[in-house]
């Protein structure tokens, strides 16, 4: 398996429903195409005082699954190259954002 961590600031005019909402609609779509195997729900970050580290002002995170590395190459590619269907509720997400940091790793 392969793992996308997602990990954002909002825009201040972005209420955290409505980017939940789109992260839904967008991973449901890619889901659906067989272009991801899964996704966490939308989480609040906890800042922990000794065991957060990260010292970046990212409020929320999530997590996307591939089932292989071809997966998660065909995604990239899909998400990159701007167009179908998925294209328009990736740009929509893109637009909530202030800040953001992504992470893959694979098991």
């Amino acid at each position: 398996m392969h793992y996308l961590l997602s990990a954002v600031k909002l825009k201040p005019t972005v209420p955290p429903e409505t980017f939940a909402q789109t992260v839904a609609e967008l991973t449901d779509y890619l889901q659906s195409a067989e272009l991801i195997s899964g996704a966490s729900a939308l989480g609040k970050r906890y800042r922990h005082p000794i065991m957060d580290t990260d010292k970046d002002d990212l409020d929320f995170f999530f997590t996307i699954s591939f089932d292989s590395h071809q997966q998660l190459e065909t995604s990239v590619d899909y998400m990159t190259g701007r167009s179908g269907a998925g294209a328009q509720l990736h740009e929509q997400l893109w637009s909530q954002l202030a800040q953001y940091r992504f992470t893959c790793w694979a098991d």
